[in-house]
């Protein structure tokens, strides 16, 4: 309770969300969701904040030119793993 606050806040500065955003988020249920899986919790909170190690992040750093390796898609990232038509 006592993080909460600032913690929504740099959830908000970091992603420049206006708070229309933040409103329209359900905290409680996305709370509800990571207790209830603590072994993924990890995997969750990365895959939510687009920290995972994609092959868009890898591009970012050593400026590659990898693609999913899965399908021709030049650009794995959070999006295109929950939507790729090869999983």
């Amino acid at each position: 309770e006592a993080t909460a606050k600032p913690l929504l806040q740099y959830i908000q500065q970091k992603n420049k969300w206006a708070q229309s955003v933040m409103n329209y988020i359900h905290w409680e249920a996305h709370g509800k969701a990571l207790r209830r899986r603590p072994e993924k919790r990890t995997h969750m909170t990365k895959l939510l904040h687009e920290m995972l190690p994609t092959t868009a992040q890898a591009n970012k750093f050593d400026r590659g030119t990898r693609c999913c390796p899965l399908c021709p898609s030049q650009t794995e990232d959070r999006d295109h793993i929950l939507c790729c038509d090869y999983l």
